[in-house]
């Protein structure tokens, strides 16, 4: 079994792959309120860039465009409440290059919750490192939903686990 050294780690490798300082991370979030339509999926408008290694996060698009072929772990969360009624159900869901791709945790609530309720979505998916885009969508169905706006409980993210 080979052992990498620091030199390995820190430059590219002789066939042109990312090596591990190279490789493409990034977490944004909702800081404040977001309108959503009830029963149709709405991106959610991430505002804050926490980190992107790369730069790939378009804030003018709220999508993630990596440049670097491979497959790509990506989370989200999304936290809806209720103006005047909250939605009875919800799933949060990835959509890559403007379609549906994957959804997450579905959540259905009593027709009168009390509170908040926050939904995941989770995912592994190859992005060709050109034109492939991932966006986070909500839906909520029922209500007067809003995505709350907190830092803490609404965010998406992601990272590049193994180059094409």
């Amino acid at each position: 079994m080979s052992r990498l050294n620091v030199d390995q780690i820190y430059t590219r490798t002789g066939t042109g792959s990312p090596a591990i300082r190279e490789m493409p991370v990034f977490s944004v979030q909702r800081t404040i309120d977001q309108s959503i339509t009830t029963n149709t999926y709405n991106k959610i408008n991430y505002n804050v860039v926490n980190f992107d290694s790369n730069g790939y996060w378009s804030t003018s698009d709220y999508r993630y465009t990596p440049l670097i072929p491979g497959y790509y772990v990506f989370n989200m969360q999304g936290l809806v409440a209720g103006s005047s009624s909250v939605p009875t159900q919800m799933i949060a869901s990835f959509y890559k290059n403007g379609s549906l791709i994957r959804t997450g945790n579905r959540i259905v609530l009593p027709s009168a919750p009390s509170s908040s309720s926050a939904v995941v979505a989770n995912s592994l998916l190859y992005m060709n490192g050109s034109t492939d885009y991932i966006e986070g969508w909500i839906i909520a169905v029922a209500g007067t939903p809003y995505v709350f706006g907190s830092e803490v409980n609404n965010y998406f993210e992601g990272y590049l686990v193994r180059p094409d």
